[in-house]
């Protein structure tokens, strides 16, 4: 199926996001077809209908191509969490940005649930896959370090950073696998166990579901750079 074609034409209603959609729409769909080392930049712009040049215009390579939301998507995580700043709850703000634009992923079911099985076929995009996701993993690390206090922010914004992503891709995954699953359903329930397990008042983190508890034996060594990080989580949970 052809998305837009001939976007090299001057049309005033057609907006940057929609050519780069467009595009990558034709990129996914060779990408399907041909595999991405048979596919060139060329055959890309041909399929679209521009020009190689205008390509270049919106991708630096044919692998981006697949992923046309990419630079707009973490603009709009650090915009929306800037808006959050000095929440009394930041880690519930955090999670609730995160949630909101990850809504938005079910929205374009078209692209990307083929964009999510072909890059888990093909290690190249999911290698710069990868480094997508290190670049949202570090607009909340930074972010929720500057809002988080105590000796152990540094350490729990890391965790509840790595937290997030692994959840969304989570989500996606099993998403983009079974067609009866709602995948808004799924997100909000995935968002509420990571409030749960990351609560802004750690004193008041939620009981176990009933199951008697276990010991816990942890041995840290007096030479690890991580010891007095996990000391103060530790007090933190307890209210000291």
């Amino acid at each position: 199926m052809r998305a837009l074609t001939n976007l090299d034409a001057p049309s005033p209603g057609r907006g940057q996001s929609e050519r780069r959609f467009a595009i990558a729409a034709e990129a996914i769909r060779l990408f399907e077809e041909r595999g991405l080392d048979a596919t060139t930049v060329d055959d890309i712009a041909a399929a679209a209908g521009i020009s190689p040049r205008t390509f270049f215009r919106y991708f630096a390579t044919k692998e981006a191509a697949a992923f046309p939301d990419h630079e707009a998507r973490i603009a709009e995580l650090r915009r929306r969490l800037g808006a959050r700043r000095s929440s009394p709850e930041p880690i519930a703000a955090a999670c609730e940005v995160s949630q909101g634009l990850a809504l938005e992923y079910f929205s374009a079911y078209g692209l990307y649930r083929p964009r999510y099985h072909l890059v888990k076929e093909v290690p190249a995009l999911r290698d710069y896959e990868r480094l997508m996701d290190r670049e949202y993993e570090v607009a909340l690390d930074e972010h929720l370090a500057g809002e988080l206090t105590g000796d152990a922010a540094p350490i729990v914004a890391r965790l509840v950073a790595a937290a997030i992503v692994a959840g969304v891709n989570h989500t996606l995954e099993v998403w983009a696998n079974q067609d009866e699953v709602d995948g808004a359903q799924l997100l909000e329930r995935t968002f509420a166990q990571l409030r749960a397990a990351f609560p802004d008042d750690r004193s008041s983190a939620p009981a176990s579901d009933g199951a008697p508890a276990e010991d816990l034996i942890v041995v840290v060594p007096a030479s690890s750079a991580l010891r007095g990080a996990i000391v103060e989580a530790l007090r933190g949970a307890r209210g000291d």
